[in-house]
């Protein structure tokens, strides 16, 4: 089985503004270095888009909402001291969203044994209070995988990136026990 990649275009369009560390650019880099021989293999699949649901686990729905109403038609907008957003932002984070709820449900459904999800922008650290830090997907054996509180996998939010961690008991073969 081989690893399964996550990846789409409206990821390089979300724009952050001239020398901001969080460019277009890093993502492009990463599609290029992942179109060399050594990854032929790949199972590809482009990142669907994920549910506002997944995200009101994360982040209080009026929150959603102030951010989605701030993303512009056309230019960037800053929404916080560090944070500009452009016309594809949401998108691309839906799709970010998506492909990691995807990721996750691949791996405890054993649809893929591990996931590289190439995505941005990268998370930001949920609104509240604990455990959310501790969202995780229905353990095996009942897959799909919906997002609930428990300690399953973590999503580790960076100024680099997004690192999720799903960890899943397997069999001797490899398998997931169902």
């Amino acid at each position: 089985m081989n690893t399964r990649l996550y990846f789409h275009e409206v990821f390089a369009e979300h724009l952050t503004g001239p020398g901001h560390p969080e460019r277009p650019d890093r993502m492009k880099a990463v599609a290029a270095a992942l179109e060399a021989e050594t990854f032929h293999l790949l199972d590809r699949v482009e990142a669907p888009e994920g549910s506002l649901e997944a995200i009101y686990r994360c982040h209080p729905e009026d929150y959603v909402r102030k951010v989605a109403l701030t993303i512009p038609e056309e230019g960037l907008t800053r929404i916080e001291s560090d944070t500009l957003v452009s016309p594809k932002s949401f998108a691309a984070a839906m799709h970010g969203v998506g492909a990691a709820t995807a990721a996750v449900d691949d791996v405890i459904s054993g649809a893929a044994r591990n996931v590289f999800v190439a995505s941005r922008p990268p998370a930001t650290t949920p609104s509240g209070p604990p455990p959310w830090a501790s969202a995780c997907s229905t353990t095996p054996p009942s897959p799909p995988a919906t997002l609930r509180p428990c300690t399953g996998w973590n999503a580790s939010p960076s100024s680099t990136g997004t690192s999720i961690t799903a960890t899943v008991p397997r069999t001797s073969s490899g398998r997931t026990p169902r």
